[in-house]
């Protein structure tokens, strides 16, 4: 996803199943701000010939303090939400054959997307819940300057997961509990996608805003509670410090040495790191920190998807550009972390976004192969700027 004010995005859906016929759908993005607005709703529906909505939850717009082990009603303020989810679901628009003059009534279908990364600047929270960069700061936030910037949460947290996975129950329990929700809201609501990044991506975030007021790009995982999940990753994998050195030809005395010394080691950078004056250093032990964020995030959408899934709803997932400088750093440098669990995938490069596109039919192909009773993809356009291809 591109920033939230950028919310006039078109997305193209091209879904399929193994067994199933082809079909296509128009489906818009929106916050609450036009998802609740009859106007904006009735102009796309009628006149854009839109078939969903995609409608963002950010957890920040609703909670009522900071995220918890434990909610109640008084948590959250559901106004917004009821409002943009009644709008949508019960906008109804007659159509007339010309030829036959049969008439026939349509309905929006609605996607909930809920992203978990937007905060607030006045929640406390705890230090073993947020993403920290390589030089010690908090991982904030990039489309916010530094004053305003926003911590993240850390799916490196068990805390912190938690956290969210109560918060995502809460949520579509209480849209189940709607009044409407037999009659309108089930027949309508087709998936639920969980982001974790800035970008309203599935993946890790890839960018930060920096003390200089910067948007930058790095990766995340330097904070004590994701480096202390990483060492008893490498204890688990090597057993002793010795093996470790005998392995990669390295000299450390413990597995201390690793954690005290990695934030130095520019593991943090992405694009291309020569010409940016950086080098990385212990690029064989790099490989396994990649495959570890590679397994946190599988772990997460595990967690997430089986939530989801108890709920009684559809799990989708939306990776971010696929991009060979970022593919690491994302999580999904091995892309099944993402696909296992998922019966939808979002993707977000068309055909005119050449190698990524190429990437992009790679995994799309690999989703296929995950063994799934069903397959679905979607290709998201940015109206005005990118063809509209099929895949």
């Amino acid at each position: 996803m591109k920033k939230a004010t950028q919310l006039l995005l078109i997305l193209l859906i091209y879904s399929c199943t193994i067994n199933a016929q082809t079909n296509f759908q128009i489906v818009y993005n929106a916050d609450f701000k036009y998802a609740k607005d009859s106007a904006w709703v009735r102009n796309i529906h009628s006149e854009w010939k839109a078939t969903g909505i995609n409608l963002r939850i950010l957890w920040n717009k609703i909670l009522n303090h900071a995220p918890s082990s434990t909610y109640t009603d008084s948590s959250f303020n559901w106004n917004d939400l009821d409002a943009s989810i009644n709008r949508i679901v019960r906008d109804t628009i007659r159509i007339i054959n010309s030829q036959t003059g049969q008439i026939t009534y349509d309905t929006l279908n609605l996607f909930i997307r809920i992203n978990m990364c937007n905060t607030s600047i006045s929640w406390a929270i705890p230090s073993d819940e947020y993403y920290c960069a390589a030089d010690g700061t908090p991982y904030y936030n990039g489309y916010y300057n530094y004053a305003n910037a926003q911590k993240m949460y850390s799916i490196f947290s068990d805390n912190a997961v938690t956290k969210m996975g109560n918060f995502i129950s809460y949520v579509l329990d209480h849209i189940k509990n709607m009044p409407n929700y037999s009659t309108e809201i089930a027949k309508r609501l087709k998936l639920v996608v969980v982001t974790i990044s800035q970008d309203d991506e599935s993946d890790l975030p890839s960018h930060r805003r920096n003390s200089s007021d910067v948007d930058v790009q790095e990766s995340v995982g330097f904070s004590a509670h994701e480096k202390t999940s990483f060492i008893n990753f490498l204890i688990s994998k090597y057993n002793y410090i010795s093996t470790l050195n005998a392995k990669f030809g390295y000299s450390f005395s413990s597995f201390s040495d690793i954690y005290n010394s990695m934030n130095n080691w520019h593991w943090e950078k992405t694009g291309d790191w020569a010409e940016s004056g950086y080098f990385i250093t212990h690029p064989e032990l790099k490989k396994d920190w990649s495959y570890f964020k590679t397994q946190k995030l599988r772990a997460f959408h595990s967690t997430i998807a089986a939530i989801v899934a108890q709920k009684g709803f559809n799990y989708g997932i939306q990776p971010g550009p696929i991009d060979d400088n970022l593919i690491e750093h994302k999580g999904t440098y091995d892309p099944t972390s993402l696909f296992e669990k998922a019966n939808y995938m979002i993707v977000a490069d068309g055909p005119g976004d050449y190698p990524h596109f190429i990437l992009l039919l790679i995994y799309c192909a690999q989703f296929r192969n995950i063994g799934r009773h069903k397959t679905a993809v979607h290709r998201e356009l940015n109206l005005g700027q990118k063809s509209a291809g099929c895949i």
